[in-house]
């Protein structure tokens, strides 16, 4: 067993995602999730990932763009839906155990973890409702400032 499967328990998991979701599906590599097809931008800031929301964010607008045909546009952005929602689990859980693994190498008693795991882990529904509303608001300016 290494460091990381070490940290990442059954009990971290459940705790950093306040969910038992999660630890039923962990050992799947696809394991649907509507959310994660249906809203994916507000499940990946809603699940607190980032990084990850803003790139879909900005490749989501960059194909509209991009790709002349809206019928390639439509099946690109089905396609990463579907992927998104077999994988998002798996996506999530990686990202969760590499969130834990280095809250647990940080804090070395769980009294300090704990904390930790509620504040990194768990949802935000402000982040996913803001955050693409800020995306939102920008791109539009943007759009604004460059058709004038």
């Amino acid at each position: 067993m290494n460091e990381r499967e070490q940290f990442v328990t059954d009990e971290n998991l459940r705790v950093f995602t306040m969910k038992n979701y999660f630890v039923d599906s962990r050992h799947k590599k696809v394991h649907w999730n509507w959310a994660a097809f249906f809203l994916t931008s507000f499940w990946l800031f809603y699940r607190k990932m980032y990084l990850l929301g803003l790139v879909y964010s900005i490749f989501t607008i960059l194909v509209q763009y991009l790709i002349p045909s809206s019928w390639a546009v439509f099946i690109i952005n089905w396609t990463v839906s579907i992927l998104f929602g077999m994988f998002g689990n798996a996506m999530y859980l990686k990202y969760a155990e590499k969130k834990i693994s280095r809250i647990c190498e940080t804090y070395a008693d769980d009294s300090a973890r704990i904390p930790e795991f509620y504040d990194q882990g768990g949802t935000s529904l402000r982040s996913a409702i803001l955050i693409p509303l800020g995306i939102g608001i920008i791109h539009y300016l943007i759009v604004r400032i460059f058709s004038a």
